[in-house]
């Protein structure tokens, strides 16, 4: 026994003795600081900061507070697996309708696919609008906003920042929405509807295209002017998201009656390019106020000031309109 004890003891030692060489070649081997600083320098492969610097690094040298998003703010799993599975719902919809293609089922099922891509625009669009105002809210509440810009972050940067999160958290989904958003054309190429009717059905689906960016690009610009303006996330979601969508559905409601009173497709089609004329005017006025914000407005945001936009919307017409007069050369000496 005493001599199987003091073996035991001998190779416990041994091997701790291993395991401490094992584990300080490991530490120098990760934990190391280059010798360089990391925008200089070459930074190991192996190593913790070279992993930051290969996959970060662009984003961590221009834009830090995209950075501080895309690492702080994920996008949350429930919205990927709503939103992809309603995206293999689509793609089954549309092989149903081909496989049923001469039956009244086949009528249903590509009214499913259209119910579904437009559950998706509307699924993706609050995700947008959430990730807009939530993160920048939150920031400003904290304080942590005001750090950044005392700490030389500029307004421009701190915008690009935010747009670009938004970008790279929510391309994949913004591309496969765009590719089904198109996959419906062959359906109707397909399908035995009148000429009208498929013209209709393919402007509307080829329009959703260009108007689900526009109103992407609008919700996160909106988004963050509310995030800045509004002390409540969830008062700051609601204003963004009913100031941006909300004309543009209560313009549809005309169209709607056309098409239940059975107007010809000639009418409605030019109803359909008047609402989306409307639709384009009213983003419009919503992103030149919330642009006026950001521009003139952002370091008093940042602190929780007030903001006077209309005031500078004023000036900002009457400036716009003297360039548009004058010279450039005589507007800048004015």
């Amino acid at each position: 026994f005493e001599k199987a004890w003091k073996r035991q003891a001998l190779a416990g030692v041994a091997l701790l003795v291993v395991a401490s060489l094992i584990i300080r070649g490991y530490r120098d081997r990760v934990i190391e600081a280059p010798s360089k600083p990391s925008g200089e320098g070459v930074v190991r492969r192996g190593s913790l900061i070279g992993y930051r610097h290969l996959h970060w690094g662009e984003v961590l040298d221009r834009q830090p507070y995209a950075w501080f998003q895309l690492v702080m703010r994920p996008v949350p799993l429930e919205f990927h697996l709503a939103y992809y599975g309603l995206a293999g719902a689509v793609v089954v919809a549309l092989g149903i309708s081909m496989a049923l293609h001469g039956t009244p089922g086949a009528l249903w099922a590509v009214a499913g696919a259209f119910f579904l891509l437009w559950t998706m625009h509307l699924l993706l669009k609050v995700q947008i609008t959430l990730a807009a105002t939530r993160g920048i809210a939150e920031d400003r509440a904290t304080g942590a906003l005001e750090l950044l810009v005392v700490a030389g972050q500029g307004r421009d940067q701190i915008i690009q920042g935010h747009r670009r999160s938004l970008f790279l958290q929510h391309r994949t989904a913004v591309l496969v929405l765009a590719g089904l958003q198109f996959i419906p054309l062959l359906r109707v190429s397909m399908s035995d509807l009148p000429l009208g009717a498929s013209a209709a059905l393919s402007a509307g689906l080829i329009y959703g295209a260009g108007v689900l960016w526009l109103d992407l690009e609008t919700l996160a610009q909106v988004g963050l002017r509310h995030g800045l303006k509004e002390t409540n996330p969830l008062a700051a979601f609601r204003a963004t998201f009913l100031r941006v969508m909300l004309p543009g559905w209560l313009g549809l409601l005309p169209l709607a009656v056309l098409l239940f009173s059975g107007a010809g497709y000639g009418t409605t089609l030019v109803v359909f390019h008047v609402w989306l004329l409307w639709a384009a005017y009213t983003v419009y006025r919503v992103r030149k106020r919330s642009r006026i914000d950001l521009e003139h407005g952002f370091q008093a945001l940042v602190t929780g000031l007030d903001f006077d936009t209309d005031d500078w919307e004023l000036r900002d017409d009457f400036r716009r309109a003297a360039g548009a007069q004058y010279p450039a050369g005589e507007a800048t000496r004015w």
